[in-house]
């Protein structure tokens, strides 16, 4: 059995509304919608060979978050994690479930640069 890392940090979960109204320059008009917010988690750099194998699962792969979760928030690739306090975007890019019990996640994101 492994040891589960620490988890120090908090993110809330963020999910894009399914269809969206884009205005003529292409920006979206709908505001996502919070799955949960204060999930602690541990966001973990990938680096070396971690870097390469998690790059095969999805190729912008930056980050390894780990965090238990509730069946009810159905965490898909196309959600994304917002970190406090700092409120840094993470992306996820690839979600991995291995109890499929949804209650222990394991994601891959990248982190996207927010424009002042």
């Amino acid at each position: 059995m492994k040891a589960t890392p620490v988890k120090r940090h908090l993110v809330d979960i963020y999910r894009l509304p399914k269809t969206t109204s884009v205005t003529n320059r292409g920006q979206r008009l709908d505001a996502a919608a919070m799955v949960a917010n204060g999930v602690p988690c541990s966001i973990e750099p990938l680096s070396g060979r971690e870097l390469e194998t998690a790059r095969q699962q999805y190729a912008a792969a930056a980050y390894r978050i780990r965090m238990h979760g509730e069946s009810s928030w159905g965490i898909t690739a196309s959600d994304y994690l917002v970190r406090d306090p700092e409120g840094t975007r993470i992306d996820i890019g690839f979600v991995n479930n291995p109890e499929l019990t949804h209650f222990e996640y394991i994601l891959l994101g990248s982190e996207e640069i927010q424009a002042a």
